[in-house]
Order: structure tokens, then C-alpha cells, then sequence
């Protein structure tokens, strides 16, 4: 598969011999965003690449972080159109090189090829075929190195305007872009957002800075009133626009006859051409078509004529980005990047300790919640041995002495809070198997008080005598009517855990209220023989009282034994 590498940062560079353009995008929420412009005229030949980057020290870490893209010449790639009859990606990659080889001048070996797709037919594929000969791709990589630049990613000139048309100009109907550059300049044809043909161009705006030096030794390309295209020029200024003209409009007409069904209307200029008054405007006229603009709402930090003359930096730093689809890059093969995992370090690094910080944290989190189950574990194991009456230490005791004998060997006592989970298991199955070995006991004898000490109870009270808490005489003594004793609970075999539970009734009667009252206090008072948990009910008519309450339970059951 190609290697089309992305990131949502990229540095687009243009270099040329007397200058470097670049641009650095950024991506986000699936739109480009400008960032940073760079813009170095120098000599390149000549000039030390540390006085660049110390000059501009933003440029130098966006080499060292930024996705690096650089772009061959158009002299330096061939276009070709081609149909494969075949429509997926995988397949099309494989049998490229194959059915290119006729169309281009020189094996198939001695170049990279890639493909951008134009359009379907019924069979398979339209494409159009970009390549470059391998020893144009060392020559360029040998120049980047000179300048200490590591591109990543290798496109083309008119590959890159062709990326920045069709995001920065919305033109429905067939146009040619012609792109200024310093000695070499390129027409493009772009029809249905399709890259259809290019071409380069013999001169650029350095013929038309020499012809200026000859005439006044002054390189200011608009003149002193600003009109270079004008008929007064000087001689040499104006044969050197003359020719370039002329050349310009050869392959402009070139160009257009490869439109398909379409008449070629519109021109797109870009490059130098924008810092020259009037030239854009001439130009159109000259061919007779309409000058379009790139749209300023694209990249609005960046006015049109700075959209205009950094259009191939603006579509290098495109290449690189997931906006996209098809892309050129002839970094492959033996030009493959070797360092594809540099720029991706410092992620890798931020994900490897964000992966061990969730990993701890984790970890953390799952030995918290495990100790709170073991402190819980720890609580319930505590409240069985209370319901089973049996001391911690105790308990303890029998079951190391009980271990010990099975492994021979001497144990010590535990606290509760170093039992782990492994122990608790361990003394809860200790106390199952216990309790399946102790014979079934069924509580048949209860331990309740009987009808008499309930009765003597009742009779050694003062308040029933008639002896009353702050009265010197003696009151009438309290009439018990009636007395019921009731057996209302007992364990039955279907009822094991049941207890047993005696009800007793009363009707007495009470002259004095103060009397009768001082009575219902003795029944809810801390006594040995009403049970406190039990319900004591109350009721009164005219000196007549009914009161119902339970007797406190001593039975030993065999879980508590």
C-alpha cells in the first residue's frame, strides 16, 4: 500500500534557489487552520543553513515537530492519463508501474509513480499518473539535506496547487492556474476538481528582475508608477514580459485543448505574480478569460494576496493533512522516510504514561475495593461468632489448636485485621463443618417463668398492696379480675428457628388512677420478668384496666449453645 503519511500539523516548504516559502497547518474539527508563515530570501545556494535557523528559530522546531513536506519542480514530473480496469485501491497500486510504463519516456525502474483519481469508466478506473525519475527525487533530497531539511513527505508543484484549488476556490466550471515562480514557472488545468494536465514555463520573475538591473540597476518590480506592463516600459523590461507572455499563452492555449467538452473560461494566478501590479489583470485579458480569487474565508487570518503568493506552500502543507483524499507522495520505495516514528516520539511517550497512570490508577482503585470487602468480610465474620456466643479468642484458640494437630506444626494467634481473605474462607468452613458434625438439638425444656413466680412477682409489688410512691396512708389494695397465662410461640420441627414466648393478660380494677398508673410503670420498668422487646398494652375504662405483656425468654437454642 502507498505511504501517505498525515498529521494534523504540517509544514509546507517551497524552495527555489533565491528564496523559501513556508506555511505551517494545523487540522481541526475536519477543517485546515493557518498557523505560522515563513518566508526566507536568501541565495540558498550560498547562504549557512545556522544563520537561517538562527534568524528564524520557529522554523527550525517546526522541522524537528511538524509533518516536513516538500514538493519536486513541474519539469521534475510527468503527467500521463491512464485507464486501469480495475477499481480498488489495493489492486490499482500493484499493476500501476505496469500499465504506466508505455506512457513514459523511461522504465517504470528508474521512477516513482503515483496516481491521483480523476473519474470512472464502466470497467474500471480513470486515472491520472504522476512520476518522477529517481535520480530527479536524490538530487532534491541532497539539496533538502544541504539545508538541513528532513522531508517526510516528497509531492509536486502541480500537485500542490492543485490541493490548493480545490480547497481555496469553489469555480464549478473548468480553469487554468498559472503559478509565477522565480526562473520556472507552471500552468495547471484543473476541470471537475480534477487535476487534468500540467506544464511548466521557461522564465519566471527573474527575467523580468534582469531586464530591470539592465535598464537602472534596480530590482522594483512595480517601476515608479507602477505600471511594469504598461507600453511606455523601457525596451529590455518589455521584451523580457513580451517573451514571457508569449510563453505563458502557448501553453495556457496547450492546456485548454486537453479540456474535456468544456471551454476553459477562467485563470487563477498565483505565486510572484501577485506582488506584480496589473499583472494578473493583463494576463486575462491578454487570454481573454476572467480572473478568479481564492475564497478569503479559507484561511482568513491571510489576506487573497497572500493566499495568491503562497498557493504552493499553502498546497504542500495540504498534502499532509487528513482533509484530503487523494495525495501524492513520492517518498517510497528506496526513498522511504527512515525515521517515521520521530515525529510521532513525544505522543508515544504522553500515551505510554497516560496508559501507566490509568494502569495505577487502577490498580489503586482495585486494592481499595478489595480491602473494603475484606473490612466488611472481617465485620460479618466477627457478628457470626457473636451469634454463636463464641469469643474471638476462643474461637481462635480451637481452631489453631485444631490446625495445628493437622499440620504438625505450632501456630500462633491472629488478630481479626490480619485474617486476609484466604483465612476467613478457611474458619468459615471450619465453623460449617462444625456445626454439620453437632447433633441436631431440638429445644423441647423451655426456660420461661412459671404461672406462680409470675403470680409472686405480681404480689410482692407495693403498688398492689395499696402502697403508693408519696402516700403516707395506705390505699385500697388493686382487685385483679382475671389473669391469663398463654404459651403463644414455641420451635416446632417446620419452625426450628422459632422461639418460645408467653403472653400474659390481666384485668384489674383501681379506684385511684395515681395507682393504676403507678402500676403500668412497674410493667415497663427494668424488671427480671417482662421482656422490654415484647409489646406492654394499656387500656382503661372507669376504673377498670386491661394490660397484656410478655415474659422474658431464657431458653438456651442450640445456635447460640
Amino acid at each position: 500500500m502507498l505511504d501517505k503519511p498525515e498529521a494534523s500539523i504540517t509544514l509546507g516548504l517551497e524552495l527555489e534557489k533565491t528564496f523559501l516559502r513556508g506555511i505551517q497547518l494545523t487540522y481541526n474539527k475536519g477543517k485546515p487552520h493557518f498557523s505560522k508563515l515563513f518566508e526566507i530570501i536568501e541565495e540558498l545556494d550560498n547562504v549557512n543553513p545556522l544563520y537561517i535557523y538562527e534568524e528564524h528559530p520557529d522554523l527550525q522546531k517546526s522541522l524537528q515537530r511538524d509533518l516536513v513536506i516538500t514538493a519536486l519542480d513541474t519539469p521534475e514530473v510527468l503527467l500521463r492519463h491512464l485507464e486501469i480496469k480495475l477499481k480498488k485501491e489495493k489492486d490499482i497500486e500493484q499493476v500501476l508501474a505496469f500499465q504506466a510504463e508505455p506512457l513514459l519516456p523511461y522504465s517504470s525502474d528508474q521512477a516513482v509513480l503515483d496516481y491521483l483519481k480523476i473519474g470512472h469508466s464502466e470497467e474500471g478506473s480513470l486515472l491520472t499518473v504522476l512520476a518522477a525519475r529517481k535520480d530527479y527525487i536524490q538530487k532534491h533530497l541532497k539539496y533538502c539535506s544541504k539545508l538541513r531539511i528532513e522531508p517526510e513527505v516528497i509531492t509536486a508543484i502541480p500537485a500542490a496547487l492543485y490541493n490548493f484549488a480545490i480547497t481555496c476556490v469553489s469555480s464549478p466550471n473548468p480553469y487554468c492556474i498559472i503559478h509565477l515562480g522565480t526562473q520556472q514557472s507552471t500552468a495547471v488545468l484543473i476541470q471537475g476538481s480534477k487535476l487534468m494536465a500540467a506544464q511548466s514555463i521557461l522564465g519566471g520573475v527573474q527575467t523580468l528582475k534582469d531586464a530591470l538591473i539592465e535598464e537602472d540597476g534596480s530590482i522594483n518590480l512595480a517601476g515608479s508608477n507602477g505600471n511594469l506592463l504598461g507600453t511606455n516600459q523601457p525596451v529590455p523590461t518589455y521584451q523580457a514580459w513580451e517573451s514571457l507572455r508569449l510563453e505563458i499563452k502557448r501553453v495556457v492555449f496547450s492546456l485548454t485543448k486537453q479540456a474535456r467538452g468544456q471551454e476553459v473560461k477562467e485563470l487563477l494566478i498565483t505565486g510572484s505574480a501577485a506582488l506584480i501590479p496589473n499583472l494578473g489583470t493583463s494576463l486575462a485579458s491578454d487570454l481573454k478569460m476572467q480572473q478568479i480569487f481564492p475564497q478569503p474565508e479559507i484561511f482568513p487570518q491571510l489576506s487573497v494576496e497572500k493566499m495568491q503568493e503562497f498557493a504552493a506552500p499553502l498546497g504542500i502543507a495540504l498534502a499532509g493533512l487528513p482533509l484530503l483524499k487523494d495525495k501524492i507522495n513520492f517518498r517510497r520505495q528506496e526513498f522511504s522516510y527512515p525515521h517515521p516514528w520521530k515525529r510521532l516520539t513525544k505522543s508515544l511517550y504522553a500515551y505510554a504514561g497516560l496508559c501507566i497512570a490509568l494502569a495505577s490508577a487502577l490498580y489503586i482503585f482495585t486494592q481499595s475495593y478489595l480491602a473494603y470487602h475484606l473490612d466488611n468480610a472481617r465485620q460479618d465474620y466477627i457478628e457470626l461468632l457473636q451469634v454463636m456466643n463464641e469469643p474471638y479468642a476462643n474461637f481462635e484458640s480451637s481452631y489453631e489448636k485444631s490446625n495445628s494437630l493437622l499440620n504438625d506444626s505450632d501456630s500462633q494467634t491472629k488478630g481479626i485485621l490480619e485474617l486476609s481473605a484466604k483465612d476467613l474462607l478457611e474458619r468459615v468452613h471450619y465453623v460449617e463443618k462444625n456445626l454439620q458434625g453437632k447433633p441436631d438439638i431440638f429445644p423441647l425444656l423451655p426456660i420461661i417463668p412459671k404461672v406462680s413466680d409470675v403470680l409472686a412477682w405480681l404480689g410482692s409489688q407495693d403498688v398492689l398492696r395499696g402502697k403508693c410512691k408519696g402516700e403516707e396512708l395506705p390505699l385500697p389494695p388493686i382487685q385483679i379480675e382475671s389473669f391469663h397465662y398463654a404459651l403463644v410461640k414455641r420451635p416446632e420441627q417446620h419452625k426450628r428457628q422459632e422461639k418460645y414466648q408467653v403472653k400474659v393478660e390481666m384485668e384489674f380494677t383501681s379506684s385511684i388512677p395515681k395507682q393504676a398508673r403507678e402500676f403500668h410503670d412497674a410493667l415497663i420498668e427494668p424488671n427480671s420478668f417482662v421482656d422490654p422487646k415484647g409489646e406492654v398494652k394499656w387500656n382503661s375504662s372507669h376504673g377498670r384496666y386491661r394490660t397484656s405483656f410478655y415474659l422474658k425468654d431464657k431458653t438456651l437454642y442450640p445456635s447460640s449453645s
